[in-house]
C-alpha cells in the first residue's frame, strides 16, 4: 500500500468520501516460505486478537480513514479477492468499481478519477 499517496486522496475528497481500509490475512507473513517485509515483523494470524495487533501498523504508519479488520474467515478476502489489496468503490451499498489486485493492479490514479467524476 502506498500510504502517502492513498492519505493524499483521502484529504482530497474527505467531504464527499467516507473511506474504510479492511485489514486482512497478511499476505507474507514473517513465518511464511516467502517473507516479505523488511519493515515489520507479522507473523500469520492464528487468533483474531494478533490480526488486531497486526493491524495497528497500519495506524502506526499514519493511514488515514477509518481501520476495520477481516474474521478470521477471511470473509472479505475471499469475497473481494482482496489478499494482498484491492482498492473498491461502493456507493448506496453497491460496489462500482473494482480495481485490480495489488500491488501491481492497485492504481490509487483510477481511484482518483473515478471519484472525481463522481463529485462533478
Amino acid at each position: 500500500m502506498q500510504v502517502s499517496e492513498f492519505n493524499a486522496l483521502v484529504q482530497k475528497y474527505c467531504d464527499f468520501v467516507d473511506f474504510v481500509t479492511i485489514y486482512v490475512m497478511e499476505a507474507h507473513p514473517s513465518d511464511s516460505l516467502w517473507p516479505d517485509n523488511d519493515d515489520f515483523d507479522v507473523k500469520n494470524h492464528a487468533v483474531l486478537e494478533e490480526r488486531l495487533e497486526a493491524a495497528r501498523t497500519l495506524e502506526d504508519v499514519g493511514l488515514s480513514g477509518r481501520l476495520l479488520v477481516d474474521s478470521m474467515q477471511d470473509l472479505c478476502s475471499v469475497l473481494y479477492g482482496a489478499v494482498p489489496e484491492r482498492l473498491l468503490i461502493a456507493q448506496k451499498g453497491i460496489i462500482t468499481y473494482i480495481g485490480d489486485m495489488g500491488p501491481m493492479g492497485y492504481s490509487i490514479e483510477a481511484v482518483d478519477q473515478r471519484l472525481s467524476k463522481l463529485k462533478n
